[in-house]
């Protein structure tokens, strides 16, 4: 708060110090009234260019600047990932690791059984099927 009340008054003081210097050019009648402008605006065509130009520039460093943080945010969270990862392992039980994979394991086991019986009876159908085509070959 103190700060923004010294700036306060330093650019009050600024302000004062340049009216102060035109008021004592106008007593000693060294400043005229004419709209003497000391500076120069440049041409439309050179400020599109530079518009286009710092444009470009300013839109490359943004493009590379969005793409690191992103890389290095990417990379931050997988690392943390892991780091969770590897902490919750230790207080999971081996146990029930292995009841998980137990589970996966029988579900596979059911189903390539499964596979298996179907295979079995395809078999059987084709060589009934089989058998009674010779018959009728005969």
């Amino acid at each position: 708060m103190h700060i923004i009340i010294i700036l306060f008054f330093l650019s009050l003081l600024g302000i004062i110090v340049m009216i102060g210097k035109k008021i004592v050019l106008l007593r000693n009648n060294k400043l005229t009234t004419e709209n003497n402008f000391s500076i120069q605006i440049p041409n439309l065509q050179e400020i599109g260019h530079l518009t286009v130009k710092n444009s470009r520039k300013y839109g490359y460093i943004l493009l590379v600047k969005s793409v690191r943080s992103y890389v290095l945010s990417v990379n931050f969270l997988k690392n943390k990932y892991l780091e969770i990862k590897k902490s919750t392992k230790k207080y999971i039980p081996n146990k029930k690791l292995k009841s998980i994979e137990k589970k996966d394991s029988k579900f596979l086991k059911v189903i390539s059984d499964y596979k298996h019986k179907i295979k079995r009876i395809k078999d059987k159908i084709e060589e009934e099927e089989g058998i009674q085509q010779n018959n009728k070959l005969e």
